[in-house]
């Protein structure tokens, strides 16, 4: 009996220790369980929201005024940019023909090229990514000059004695250079005092990029006095040609000689033609005194 019983509990404890070790064994993971599996470093659980690609900002031109122009005026520039998703913050302008302009919204230039300009303009949005090109057009034509002009070349007096002086008078507009011949390079409006030795010609030319223009007088010397006391009138007369009367005269010993009417100061011959009626008048100076010849034209 006591054989029995030691047997029934040992029988027992078998059992219950397999019906443990098979509880053990059939352990399962549920899904959804939490693990307490580490986290690899650097990862994370939290997904990741891509950022929105940048809209590239829009170029405008508003003006290039005028359209066409002459070289050296001023041409006036304006742009805008628009952008949807930010703002505005660098300009450019450029021409095909003379390459970068300005980096301003809007600017003046007088120093275009003469030629068609295609003229392009982009805006940089706050991203940095910059606009497409929008382009216009400028003309720039080569400005007209007209060759200079010289209003006035006088010498005061025309005719002298020899070791005197005679002063020269001019005036000119729209010349880069003035030369006068034995002179050199003057003014464009001015006074010279001048000793010349013989007769001589003075010729002065004015020059500019479209030409010249030229204009000559006369200063006649006297090696000595032809006459002593007053000038001489040897002749002042008319000669009627139709249309017109010309005034011819011959003067000695004078150290100037004038003709009223706009006619001015003369040499000692030569001659004028007129076709306004009136009385002429010639005055001849010198240090002794003055004479004088008048002729009358009339009307026809």
């Amino acid at each position: 009996m006591g054989n029995t019983t030691a047997i029934l509990k040992k029988t027992l404890f078998i059992f219950l220790s397999a019906m443990l070790i098979l509880n053990v064994a059939c352990i399962r993971i549920v899904p959804g369980t939490p693990s307490n599996s580490p986290t690899i470093p650097g990862t994370s659980t939290t997904p990741t929201i891509p950022k929105p690609k940048n809209v590239l900002p829009i170029a405008q031109i508003d003006a290039i005024l005028p359209a066409t122009a002459t070289s050296g005026s001023t041409i006036t520039f304006s742009g805008h940019g628009t952008d949807i998703d930010g703002t505005i913050t660098s300009y450019e302008w450029r021409s095909n023909i003379d390459g970068f302009l300005s980096n301003l919204q809007s600017f003046t230039s007088p120093t275009l090229s003469v030629g068609t300009h295609i003229v392009y303009f982009k805006v940089k949005d706050s991203a940095l990514e910059w606009s497409d090109e929008t382009s216009g057009a400028v003309v720039i034509t080569p400005k007209i000059v007209n060759r200079p002009t010289i209003h006035t070349f006088t010498a005061t007096p025309a005719s002298i004695t020899l070791g005197g002086a005679a002063v020269l008078n001019w005036s000119v507009s729209g010349a880069n250079v003035v030369t006068i011949d034995g002179i050199g390079s003057v003014a464009s409006s001015g006074m010279q005092t001048v000793y010349p030795s013989r007769t001589s010609y003075y010729t002065m030319t004015a020059t500019n990029q479209a030409g010249s223009a030229t204009a000559t007088v006369l200063v006649e010397v006297y090696t000595t006095p032809q006459y002593y006391g007053r000038p001489l009138v040897e002749y002042f007369t008319p000669t009627s040609y139709g249309s017109f009367v010309r005034l011819s005269w011959s003067v000695v010993n004078a150290s100037s000689i004038y003709i009223d009417h706009g006619i001015g100061y003369v040499p000692a011959t030569g001659y004028w033609d007129v076709t306004s009626a009136g009385t002429y008048t010639l005055t001849a100076i010198n240090a002794s005194g003055q004479s004088v010849g008048s002729i009358t034209v009339y009307s026809r």
